[in-house]
């Protein structure tokens, strides 16, 4: 299947119209997350990204780690990569798909887990914020614990 014809029938699978713009782009809501995907037809390949939000002041550098070390082998991010977009300032998820490895189904699945990664991450930015608020004077290591946000 061509690209254009996946994010179509991804788009029929979930009641929605989803149109390429000039950019091949269409994004859409998952929960608390804007989730774009992008036909890149000249090299078969769909990228999807999922914008998880701007990134808290405090204790960036520690967040920054936990972000690293779960795009490691990607051990917490199931195939995806974590990323700062440089050109809002978010946190974003990124995942490249090609095409030839894609039917409906497989892509369908694929978006499902995208979506609850997504969800996962959107979670710990947002939990993270709280975290250091509520404790300003302990170490981020004696109250976050990622592993109990990212199934791995």
């Amino acid at each position: 299947m061509e690209s254009v014809e996946i994010i179509r029938a991804f788009g029929e699978k979930l009641g929605i119209e989803l149109e390429l713009d000039n950019a091949n782009s269409c994004s859409f809501q998952a929960d608390d997350v804007v989730v774009t995907i992008t036909a890149l037809s000249e090299i078969d390949q769909i990228v999807i990204s999922g914008d998880l939000g701007t990134p808290p002041a405090e204790q960036l550098e520690h967040l920054y780690k936990l972000m690293l070390e779960a795009n490691h082998n990607y051990s917490s991010t199931f195939g995806a990569t974590l990323s700062l977009d440089s050109n809002n300032g978010h946190f974003a998820l990124f995942k490249v798909l090609p095409c030839k490895a894609l039917d409906a189904e497989i892509f369908y699945k694929e978006m499902e887990s995208f979506i609850s990664i997504c969800d996962t991450w959107y979670k710990v930015i947002r939990n993270y914020r709280s975290m250091v608020s509520d404790n300003p004077d302990k170490k981020m290591e004696e109250i976050f614990d990622p592993s109990s946000f990212i199934p791995v």
